[in-house]
């Protein structure tokens, strides 16, 4: 038990969240992103066949055909070794050895990434021979077909990084503070009232993902980050707290001139973030005694019925609140009785409630004050003491 519950046992020791600051700010991060034609492929075949011949052994093997282009080619060779005299051949691949051919003998391979032919003779004479390449291309290209922009709209969805839809609001956008406390810049700002205090100036980053969806097909995901720097009173050991709310999403969408861009996206995001800078902290505070309304009878004219009676020293103060739950033009009207006194101009009648804020309450009390037979009268109150 503290000190202040010691000496005052109805005293409270309570741990709040203090404000330090606290704001709200609406922001909007807007950011274009080309969407590109879907690019289609189709296999290209050629077939080349032609003859050789190497007179004399070479240092480097002879190039008998060569490819330059960066379109992925696979192929098949077959060679053949037609010399006149038992030289055998020596065959190399993307410039790497890969087999010997004997006179009189031929030998295939297929390659699926091929740049080039070459042989050289292993022997003092020539040799020749025959080769034939059977060359297929992937080659890529931009479709032609028209895209009708108009069905996309309103057909965009916040989502994650991998697609998949979100529906909370704290997950559309995720808010992070970019640096650590220690690398927080402060700024003096001088008051009006001429007092000086320490600002820290914190950034923010916010980030997400947003799709568009047409038809069957899903565009995207369009990742989107946006910084925002803020002033704060954020003493050392505070926490800042951000809520993302209200986000919403625009877009439009345009034509454009390049070839392999099918339209461009301008995506506008709106959203409020709350920035709250909180440390927890014990407080002290004065006992308020509150009691749940009274159901109580009372006559025309009769004894006042005690609701409440301070039992304390301390000085009380108040709220009242007096409801008659009688029959209009049947039952007794209620009166209220504060220190034994009925309150001046504190009447109520069948039907009605009436309130009261007072000073030094000591006791409470209601009686009847006139009409006829008996009442339900219902009676509620909220204290305060101080010490």
């Amino acid at each position: 038990m503290s000190t202040i519950q010691a000496d005052h046992p109805k005293s409270h020791c309570i741990r709040v969240a203090k404000v330090f600051d606290w704001m709200t700010r609406s922001s909007t991060i807007q950011f274009e992103r080309p969407v590109f034609k879907k690019k289609k492929q189709k296999i290209q075949h050629e077939k080349i066949c032609r003859h050789f011949r190497i007179a004399n052994p070479a240092e480097y093997p002879a190039i008998l055909w060569e490819h330059h282009s960066s379109v992925p080619t696979t192929g098949t060779i077959w060679i053949c070794n037609n010399s006149q005299y038992g030289e055998a051949m020596s065959v190399f691949v993307n410039h790497e050895f890969v087999f010997s051919v004997l006179r009189g003998q031929s030998r295939s391979i297929t390659v699926a990434k091929l740049h080039s032919l070459a042989v050289t003779n292993e022997g003092k004479h020539e040799v020749k021979g025959t080769f034939h390449i059977a060359v297929h291309r992937k080659l890529s290209f931009v479709s032609e077909e028209q895209f009708d922009i108009s069905a996309l709209e309103n057909a965009r969805f916040f989502s994650d990084e991998k697609g998949y839809p979100l529906s909370s609001e704290q997950e559309k956008i995720t808010c992070r503070e970019k640096r650590d406390s220690s690398e927080q810049k402060r700024r003096r700002i001088i008051l009006p009232n001429g007092e000086t205090i320490l600002l820290q100036e914190i950034q923010f980053v916010q980030e997400g993902y947003v799709c568009l969806e047409f038809e069957d097909c899903i565009i995207g995901p369009f990742a989107f980050s946006h910084e925002e720097t803020y002033l704060l009173y954020a003493p050392i050991h505070t926490i800042v707290n951000t809520a993302i709310e209200n986000v919403h999403c625009y877009e439009e969408f345009l034509q454009s001139n390049e070839k392999e861009v099918c339209f461009i996206v301008n995506l506008i995001i709106s959203f409020d973030m709350t920035i709250e800078v909180l440390k927890d902290e014990n407080r002290s505070i004065n006992g308020t005694f509150g009691m749940p309304r009274r159901k109580s009878s009372v006559t025309t004219v009769g004894t006042p019925i005690p609701v409440w009676t301070d039992t304390s020293t301390f000085a009380i103060n108040g709220t009242i609140v007096v409801e008659n739950n009688g029959t209009i033009g049947v039952s007794a009207t209620a009166s209220l009785e504060v220190k034994g006194t009925a309150v001046t101009d504190f009447t109520g009648g069948p039907g009605e409630a009436q309130s009261i804020t007072l000073n030094n309450i000591e006791s409470i009390a209601i009686a009847g004050a006139g009409g006829t037979g008996t009442a339900s009268v219902k009676v509620a109150f909220s204290l305060n003491y101080k010490f």
